[in-house]
């Protein structure tokens, strides 16, 4: 995230490794919806200031989110997905301060089993 506020340019960097857990409903032979709970674990909080980086405190290491989307089966062996996630929890640990901090993110993928 990029913002600009009286001549300062703050970016935030937020990295998590995330685990879904979802149900997958075939109403169709190649063609799935899933839907399901996605957890993710804090790796880096970094925040760059003007060119002047550094960690950032006060963010919750757990995440946790709403994931839902569809997968297309090409062939037996390869699939195209995509999915929506909707972050339920405030990231954001300083009571002091108003600001909610909320993960939302699109995801477009290819799948190959083995």
């Amino acid at each position: 995230m990029e913002l600009n506020v009286s001549g300062f340019t703050v970016k935030d960097e937020l990295d998590f490794v995330n685990v879904p857990l979802l149900l997958k409903i075939a109403p169709a032979k190649s063609f799935n919806l899933v839907v399901g709970p996605q957890i993710g674990f804090l790796v880096s909080a970094k925040q760059d200031v003007n060119g002047t980086k550094g960690d950032i405190e006060g963010v919750k290491s757990v995440n946790t989110s709403f994931s839902f989307g569809a997968d297309f089966n090409i062939t037996d062996e390869i699939e195209i997905y995509g999915r929506y996630n909707i972050g339920l929890v405030n990231l954001n640990e300083n009571n002091f301060s108003s600001s909610e901090i909320k993960i939302n993110t699109l995801q477009f993928g290819l799948g190959i089993s083995l």
